[in-house]
């Protein structure tokens, strides 16, 4: 009877630590509006959603194949009204991108209205008018550069986060046969600290040994930040053993704490003295969302172990605190869009599933008045270019892809 009262005891003293249960039903919505944009017939990707004054910029990269074979590509930006409705799009060109510019990425400060441009080799930051004009532009040079995952705003500049492409290394056990030699790619977590006018004041790598991808950056009200990254040893299509690895840092980038568990593609976002991390705990091409709570430590105060069960996708979810000071993930479950409110003890208040929605597997998350924009683009089947006996048409280029924003009331709001 005692071992059993003990037994009872650190099960209760242990709680703040359990996993969390799950929302008990599922909200299934219908947005408030919805609006599919696309530049003529081109395929339109990689959006990034900002606030206006009187409603939303939506900035995106469209691509088409010319008749001579080759690939053209545009930037577009749209204004949105409050009410979802287009207003109008116009190309973003800088004279620096030149004739063949590649754009690959852009990512957006939503307050501000400032956008950060992923070209094939450097990358421009850019700030808007309420007219979609550019009224400043900095090219940012980033030489080695693997990959720039994201754009964060401080108190006093801006963090830049990815990775670094170390090179390769390997060794040959047998001289002259290669198929004896074991290569493999390095690369380094990356963080650069700008001026809000994009003037670089540091740059610090980050090493566990393996190749490490920076994948969320959330700041801190001291100055420094939390940094979540990938760490393991990766094949092409990015599958293979992994940890997350989170670092907390000065305003130096010096890490002064550290944790890291299974997992992989971690988010992080942080509220008063509880940082949500959400992860994939499944390989590629499966997902399995958990979701961890840390304190100021890094210690884990909380753990829901599955949002929704391991399925199909790629695990990338995107994150923000709500105006209740509540965690919002928003990201696709099974081939439609998912929303999901945790509060800072880890409790799951609501979890929405969006009607007739399309958002691909990675969405932009941003809350309204009302409650939350979510945006994405999505496959277009219905435009595949048909021949005269129902076949799809070998060798044309059509519109596989548009931007889909869609606004989502929030229930208790």
């Amino acid at each position: 009877m005692k071992y059993q009262r003990v037994c009872l005891l650190l099960l209760l003293s242990c709680c703040s630590i359990c996993n969390q249960s799950l929302a008990n039903d599922i909200i299934k919505i219908k947005p408030a509006w919805k609006t599919s944009l696309s530049y003529k017939d081109w395929m339109d990707m990689h959006p990034a959603v900002m606030k206006a004054t009187d409603g939303y910029f939506v900035m995106g990269i469209s691509d088409h194949k010319t008749d001579s074979n080759e690939y053209e590509y545009k930037v577009t930006l749209w204004k949105i009204s409050p009410e979802g409705k287009e207003l109008w799009a116009k190309d973003v060109k800088l004279d620096s991108w030149g004739e063949k510019f590649v754009p690959h990425h852009c990512f957006a400060i939503q307050d501000e209205q400032i956008v950060l441009m992923i070209g094939s080799s450097n990358a421009w930051l850019m700030h808007f008018d309420d007219n979609g004009e550019v009224i400043f532009s900095k090219e940012l040079s980033i030489p080695q550069f693997d990959n720039i995952r994201g754009i964060e705003k401080t108190d006093d500049g801006l963090f830049l986060y990815g990775s670094v492409y170390k090179g390769n290394s390997g060794v040959c056990k047998i001289k002259g046969n290669s198929d004896a030699c074991k290569i493999k790619s390095n690369s380094d977590a990356l963080v650069i600290k700008l001026s809000n006018d994009g003037n670089e004041i540091w740059r610090r790598e980050y090493d566990k040994g393996k190749m490490e991808w920076g994948t969320g950056l959330t700041p801190l009200k001291d100055g420094g930040f939390i940094l979540s990254a990938d760490s393991g040893i990766y094949n092409k299509f990015g599958g293979g053993p992994s940890e997350a690895w989170i670092v907390k840092c000065d305003t130096k980038g010096k890490i002064l704490k550290e944790t890291i568990f299974e997992g992989r593609h971690p988010s992080v976002i942080i509220n008063g003295d509880i940082a949500a991390v959400v992860f994939n705990k499944e390989d590629f091409p499966q997902q399995d969302i958990g979701v961890a709570g840390l304190d100021k430590k890094l210690k884990t105060r909380w753990r829901i172990d599955s949002l929704f069960g391991k399925r199909d996708g790629l695990g990338m979810l995107a994150t923000i605190v709500n105006k209740k000071g509540n965690f919002v993930l928003a990201g696709s479950k099974f081939g439609a869009a998912g929303l999901w409110e945790i509060s800072k003890e880890g409790k799951i208040i609501k979890e929405y599933e969006i009607e007739s929605s399309e958002f691909g597997a990675q969405l932009g998350l941003m809350q309204t008045s009302n409650g939350y924009i979510i945006c994405g683009f999505s496959s277009n089947m219905s435009k595949i270019p048909l021949t005269a006996d129902g076949k799809a048409a070998k060798g044309v280029h059509w519109d596989s892809a548009d931007i889909q924003i869609a606004e989502i009331a929030d229930t208790n709001n």
